[in-house]
């Protein structure tokens, strides 16, 4: 299935696996050397301009090696549970002695983002995810080895066409835990994961569609963040 206009295709979307409470604990290396700890939950859900939303949050902070150069960054997602549109996104960085905070407000039916920085208007595409919700959507998409998905983005005043190419299909695992997962390969500088080259994303295959890793390759080494504890809202189990 090759989604050109994701906007239109919402209907390929399959039963959501993730519920409020949901959280996701990985362990972030460069290398052999552990750099810290990054968390991805469901905090809840609400209601924004009368849409019902997923609140997302992602959390990383440096420990080890990475305590070198201290994280502390914090980022807030709000996507609408049923077309995974982004509604609204919050930032708060907290890098060595750098500070900073966005909220940009999303508009999808209008085509643009408010930013609260200038409160300036940016153009925004249908549709468009943003970094941290991008991972939710991949989750519940209808997707196939050979497949090319095309989703709108936006993030930091940039509009994107993000194409992600499903590889195949490869055995992984987690803390011991041996399953297959989906092979993706997107066009995107790393997403949550940032190192500027080429990223890639391995998707559990089964009814979870757990994030087992994601990682970008740097000029040396690989940046890498991998799954270590899965903490689920229900009794769901990951399968074998």
């Amino acid at each position: 299935m090759n989604l050109f206009i994701f906007h239109l295709l919402v209907s390929f979307l399959l039963p959501s696996p993730f519920k409020k409470g949901e959280k996701l604990i990985f362990d972030v290396s460069y290398g052999f050397l552990p750099l810290g700890i990054l968390k991805m939950e469901i905090i809840g859900r609400d209601t924004l301009r009368g849409r019902d939303v997923y609140v997302l949050r992602m959390t990383a902070e440096t420990r080890g090696m990475g305590a070198l150069f201290t994280v502390a960054d914090t980022i807030y997602s709000y996507i609408s549970s049923d077309s995974m549109y982004t509604l609204k996104y919050e930032k708060k960085l907290k890098e060595g002695h750098f500070r900073d905070s966005l909220v940009i407000n999303y508009f999808p039916d209008s085509g643009f983002a408010l930013y609260s920085k200038g409160k300036k208007k940016e153009k925004l595409l249908k549709g468009a995810i943003d970094p941290l919700g991008l991972y939710y959507l991949i989750r519940r998409l209808d997707i196939n080895p050979g497949d090319t998905i095309t989703v709108p983005y936006h993030v930091d005043r940039r509009n994107k066409q993000v194409h992600i190419f499903v590889r195949g299909v490869k055995k992984c695992g987690y803390n011991g835990v041996k399953t297959k997962c989906y092979d993706l390969i997107p066009d995107l500088d790393g997403g949550i994961i940032k190192g500027g080259g080429k990223a890639e994303i391995l998707i559990s295959y089964d009814s979870l569609r757990l994030p087992i890793t994601f990682s970008s390759r740097l000029y040396f080494g690989t940046l890498k963040a991998k799954l270590i504890e899965y903490i689920p809202s229900s009794d769901a189990k990951l399968k074998e």
